[in-house]
């Protein structure tokens, strides 16, 4: 019964997200309908390797873990915990539960809780890792043109301090559960204390420290005794990286659009940047600002900076939404005919 109606509510607010932004999703489809099709279908191309590159990453982190899924399974729940973190965002927690909930239910052998987290909180690093490699020759192309900006620089350390923020969780969950739980207990705390004050109730349970820390020790245990099944996960993160340049490169190239290879890389970098510390899920209404804006101050003009962001979010953002949407539906489709 609560299924139905968490299901039922997604799909309320589905429904008014499509018509909050329907006026940009129109923009979007009749901008790409004046594109170059054979560089716009390079893009769709070059998006669905990205999307199998995601794909691949979560197989190689969950054999890291110990576990082992399909990878039609985990295209299903990767992309369908991208469109449910869209809809109903909560700090990333609603896409993890896609994940904790699916994982070896086929088979009919939950996966631990606390390996299924380290995996999802492994994407993550090797995610930002992989952005870290880019971000520093971006700043370095905005300052050598004098366009650097005190929001990039904010947002850049804000990054660093979100990847060391993860690794030292997963580096103290591996050495001591209750140390971890000490340290996640004081954020709880203070949290709650501010939820208190301006929501009138608390935002964390008081277990969740506890039992989050134990989940992590164990989870991260089975990744002692081989480290090395973690190149692979970051050479991915990097080549994910590669991929989204390739597909803004299809953009300029469908709009007939010249650039050149520091605009490519700056302008990507900064998009994707505010995509990540963006207030708003995936970005929305951030990402598209940014990149239009670091597009222009890079010398060109307005509408084509307009043009190459919207197109680029529209095979960035729009499309894995749309796949996500399809996603989550099959995995509902499947638990009901279980």
């Amino acid at each position: 019964m609560i299924r139905k109606i968490l299901f039922s509510l997604l799909l309320v607010i589905s429904g008014f997200f499509v018509l909050t932004h329907f006026t940009e999703m129109q923009a979007v489809a009749g901008l790409l309908g004046r594109g170059d099709w054979r560089f716009l279908l390079m893009g769709v191309l070059i998006e669905g390797l990205w999307l199998l590159n995601v794909n691949q990453s979560y197989k190689a982190l969950y054999r890291a873990v110990g576990i082992e899924e399909s990878r039609k399974k985990l295209f299903l729940m990767a992309t369908a915990a991208f469109f449910i973190t869209t809809m109903a965002p909560a700090a990333g927690m609603t896409g993890l539960a896609v994940f904790i909930e699916q994982t070896g239910k086929e088979k009919g052998k939950p996966a631990p809780h606390g390996r299924v987290t380290v995996a999802c909180i492994l994407y993550l690093l090797a995610d930002y890792f992989g952005l870290l490699a880019v971000i520093p020759l971006a700043l370095y192309i905005l300052w050598r043109r004098n366009q650097i900006t005190a929001s990039a620089i904010i947002a850049s350390i804000i990054l660093v301090v979100l990847a060391v923020g993860l690794a030292t969780l997963l580096m103290l969950g591996a050495r001591s559960s209750h140390k971890l739980s000490v340290v996640l207990g004081f954020i709880a705390r203070f949290v709650n204390k501010i939820s208190g004050l301006t929501l009138h109730r608390q935002a964390i349970h008081p277990d969740w420290a506890q039992n989050f820390s134990v989940d992590v020790n164990v989870g991260v245990s089975s990744l002692r005794e081989q480290p090395q099944m973690l190149i692979q996960p970051m050479l991915l993160g990097l080549n994910n990286k590669a991929l989204m340049m390739f597909v803004l490169l299809s953009v300029f190239l469908a709009f007939n659009i010249s650039f050149t290879i520091p605009l490519l890389i700056a302008a990507y970098a900064l998009g994707y940047l505010f995509s990540v510390v963006s207030p708003t899920p995936s970005g929305i209404g951030i990402v598209e600002g940014v990149m239009t804006v670091a597009l222009r101050s890079l010398g060109m003009p307005l509408e084509n900076a307009a043009t190459v962001t919207l197109a680029y979010r529209g095979f960035t953002f729009w499309l894995p939404l749309v796949v996500g949407g399809w996603s989550f539906r099959r995995l509902q489709k499947a638990e009901k005919q279980a």
